[in-house]
C-alpha cells in the first residue's frame, strides 16, 4: 500500500488491498480436466496438483491476512499521531501485537511461497515436455533469489538469533555481527541467512501472481483430456 492509501481508513483500505490482490491473482486454466498418461501416473500427478493448489491458497490466505494487520497497524498510528501521542507509549503491547502479526504473516507468505515453488519443481521433473516450465522456474528464481535462503532461516530463527548456522547438522558460529530478524521494511520481510547477509522476499501479489504464471507453464507442459475447468472456479470463495 503506498502513501496516498494511508489517507484512508477501515473499509476503505481494506477493500484497496482485496482489490489489488484480486487484480494481480489471475486464474489458472487447466486444458482438461485429466491427465492423457497411465491411471496411476495422473492419480498421482493430479493429487500433487491438487496439492499445489491448496497450498497456494495458504499463500493468499497469509497474503489477506498480513492486509489485515497492516490495516490495523496503520489506523493505530495514524489515531496516535492525531492525538499526538507514541504508539509505543500509548498501548505497547497492542502496538507490538500489530507488528507481530504483520511478521507472523509474512513468515507464513514465504513459507508457502517456498512450499509451491518446490512443488512446482518436482512436477515439473514428471513432465514430458517441460522445457518453457523449467524456463519460466528459472525466470522466478532469478527476480526472487531469497526465497528459499528466507524460509530456511526462518526454519531456524533460534539459531539466527545466536548468530549461527547449522554444518553437517550442528550449530556453527556465522562469524558477523549480529543483524535484526523478523523485519518489515517497504512490505519486504528481511532476515539474517545462514552466511551472515540480509535475505530479502516482497510480501504482496505480484510476487503470487509471477509464482502462479510458473504454475500455469507447468500445467501446459503436461498432456490433457475432457473438458478445461478454471482454478479457483470462483474466487469468492478464498
Amino acid at each position: 500500500m503506498d502513501n496516498a492509501s494511508r489517507q484512508k481508513t477501515g473499509d476503505a483500505l481494506w477493500e484497496d488491498y482485496v482489490k489489488e490482490i484480486e487484480t494481480f491473482v489471475d486464474s489458472l486454466l487447466y486444458p482438461g480436466s485429466d491427465l492423457d498418461m497411465p491411471d496411476e501416473a495422473a492419480r498421482e500427478l493430479k493429487t500433487a496438483f491438487s496439492n499445489a493448489e491448496g497450498e497456494m491458497v495458504l499463500g493468499i490466505s497469509a497474503l489477506l491476512m498480513y492486509g489485515d494487520a497492516q490495516v490495523k497497524f496503520v489506523k493505530y498510528e495514524d489515531d496516535c499521531k492525531s492525538r499526538g501521542v507514541a504508539p509505543r507509549q500509548d498501548m505497547p503491547v497492542y502496538y507490538s501485537a500489530c507488528r507481530g502479526m504483520r511478521i507472523t504473516a509474512a513468515r507464513s507468505f514465504v513459507s508457502s511461497l517456498h512450499i509451491v515453488r518446490e512443488m512446482i519443481q518436482r512436477l515439473i521433473s514428471e513432465s514430458p515436455n517441460g522445457g518453457h516450465a523449467k524456463a519460466s522456474l528459472a525466470a522466478f528464481d532469478q527476480k526472487y533469489p531469497d526465497i528459499q535462503k528466507v524460509r530456511d532461516s526462518i526454519q531456524h530463527t533460534h539459531e539466527r538469533a545466536r548468530g549461527e548456522r547449522r554444518h553437517k547438522g550442528k550449530p556453527k558460529k556465522i562469524g558477523v555481527h549480529l543483524i535484526q530478524i523478523n523485519n518489515i521494511v517497504d512490505h519486504y520481510y528481511e532476515t539474517m541467512l545462514s552466511d551472515g547477509t540480509q535475505g530479502r522476499v516482497p510480501i504482496g501479489p505480484e510476487v503470487l501472481n509471477d509464482l502462479l504464471g510458473v504454475f500455469q507453464c507447468t500445467i501446459d507442459a503436461f498432456p490433457w483430456t475432457g473438458a478445461g475447468r478454471l482454478w479457483p472456479e470462483d474466487r469468492r470463495r478464498l
